[in-house]
């Protein structure tokens, strides 16, 4: 079984479902955007989001974005169909994406390397449609660390910063950490990270 095909059928649908309230959910959202977007340009970009659930993440930097009157085009790549999206679709899956080098100016994930027994195929591709920016917003630990989920579906912490900076040619901008108790996320730590003129991995 592949690793992204409990997403696709009952497991995805029911993971949605308890994500509630997509508006209420992207507010939660902002602060971290907020913070992340602060260390970039604020100019228009074709943003991809590899794994982007009900699409909470998207409508927070559409909401940013539209209050500085500045329009991106705003793509999601959702394994889960049953998934109503109010952005540009993108097909395949986090290890092949179904679009050409270097389509996007940011591609970012939140919660979907932490499913990847490897991920470094997904991280591969990433960095390949990727023009200039990547973020990447998941659990942290200093250790790989496999812990419980649900399902038998395996969930993994890890130092995924310096996993994207080990293997590829990458400078960091910033980063963060989303307490749950302030923020009402899930202990999130955030990179953001930008393009050396190499392309491709190290």
């Amino acid at each position: 079984m592949q690793q992204v095909d409990p997403w696709k059928g009952e497991f995805g649908d029911a993971y949605h479902e308890r994500q509630g309230d997509v508006h209420a959910e992207s507010i939660k959202r902002e602060q971290m955007w907020a913070q992340a977007l602060s260390w970039i340009p604020r100019v228009p970009m074709h943003i991809l989001e590899v794994g982007a659930g009900t699409g909470a993440n998207l409508a927070a930097i559409n909401r940013l974005y539209h209050s500085l009157s500045i329009h991106q085009a705003l793509y999601a790549l959702e394994p889960n169909e049953k998934v109503s999206l109010d952005y540009i679709r993108i097909y395949g899956e986090a290890a092949n994406i179904h679009a050409a080098n270097l389509s996007f100016d940011l591609v970012f994930t939140y919660g979907v390397l932490i499913h990847l027994d490897d991920p470094l195929p997904a991280m591969e591709e990433i960095y390949r449609v990727s023009q200039r920016l990547i973020m990447c917003a998941e659990y942290f630990s200093p250790r790989r660390e496999a812990i419980p989920y649900r399902d038998g579906v395996p969930l993994f912490k890890d130092d995924f910063g310096s996993l994207w900076m080990d293997n590829f040619d990458l400078k960091l901008l910033g980063y963060g950490f989303c307490w749950k108790r302030v923020t009402g996320l899930d202990n999130i730590t955030w990179w953001l990270f930008e393009k050396h003129p190499a392309d491709g991995p190290r």
